[in-house]
């Protein structure tokens, strides 16, 4: 069992960011802050990783760039976005 309020760097802001969103989305549903923490954490690196190998870097950037402005706080989102754009150039430009 991971104890996350005790166990992880709670000033790395990714952390801090995932758990704020856990504990404000579901304040009294410790099942779902572990489920909505979870999520997020795994999001994050792929929503920060993520890369194309066909798309430009300064096009990949302003979507990565858009998402994260839209979608402060909730690396889910900000990873749902930025692959469903990227699907929608591959339509376009291959």
């Amino acid at each position: 069992m991971v104890l996350y309020m005790t166990e992880l760097d709670q000033e790395n802001s990714v952390i801090k960011t995932c758990l704020t969103k856990a504990v404000s989305e579901w304040p009294e549903d410790f099942e779902m802050q572990v489920h909505v923490f979870e999520g997020q954490m795994e999001a994050a690196p792929a929503f920060f990783e993520y890369t194309h190998p066909t798309m430009p870097l300064e096009t990949l950037e302003h979507i990565k760039t858009k998402a994260f402005s839209e979608w402060t706080g909730d690396f889910e989102m900000m990873l749902h976005v930025l692959r469903e754009q990227v699907d929608a150039w591959g339509e376009l430009y291959g």
